[in-house]
Parts: structure tokens; C-alpha cells; sequence
């Protein structure tokens, strides 16, 4: 009985972990695209 209990709460302490990890991701794209669009004057930041 314990040990069910015990991988229960490891299970959705790991899909919380990818969670976080997804929204870091991302956040890290969002970074990463934004100078490309800020250098080109013909997008529609200009």
C-alpha cells in the first residue's frame, strides 16, 4: 500500500518536472527568435 503511494506521488512530481521543463523551453525559443525579427525593419515590430 505504501509503495503505491510512493510511486504515485513520484509520477506527478516527474510530469510537474516536464512541465516546468516545456515553459522554460519555450521561453528560451521566444529569446532566441526575437533578434532575428528586430533586426529585419520589414517585419511588423517597425
Amino acid at each position: 500500500m505504501v509503495k503505491i503511494e510512493m510511486q504515485k506521488k513520484h509520477i506527478r512530481k516527474k510530469r510537474k518536472m516536464s512541465f516546468e521543463f516545456i515553459e522554460k523551453d519555450t521561453t528560451i525559443n521566444v529569446h532566441k527568435n526575437q533578434p532575428k525579427s528586430y533586426s529585419n525593419p520589414n517585419k511588423k515590430y517597425f
